[in-house]
């Protein structure tokens, strides 16, 4: 239980730092060179592609679809922002789907409530 709060903070923790960080970029983008600026086009894709590639480490099948899913996408001509937000979308979702059905988790980790 505690291992799992730990783990839920952690992650939470990730976020509001993520996106303390995206305002602090948006908001000193106007006293900042134009090659800056557009080098933060890559910013939101790198952050999430590296936080997809920590959990693809230890969940390789989650990654394999993932990764069919992203750069069928990106060969789509969808923009990367939107990848990258279609991406976590159908991520949470399946991770979610699977963990509920027990597929691709051990049975010992599973404790759905009803």
């Amino acid at each position: 239980m505690v291992s799992g709060l730990a783990i839920l903070t952690s992650q939470w923790v990730l976020v509001v730092v993520t996106f303390l960080g995206a305002l602090l970029v948006t908001a000193i983008t106007g006293i900042l060179s134009k090659s800056v600026t557009d080098s933060f086009n890559y910013l939101s894709p790198a952050i999430f592609g590296g936080m997809l590639m920590s959990m693809g480490i230890s969940q390789w099948r989650y990654m394999i679809i993932t990764l069919v899913l992203g750069v069928g996408l990106y060969f789509a001509g969808i923009p990367t922002l939107l990848i990258t937000t279609i991406m976590a979308i159908f991520w949470l979702i399946l991770s979610y789907n699977f963990y509920k059905r027990g597929i691709w988790v051990p049975k010992t980790q599973i404790e759905i409530p009803d």
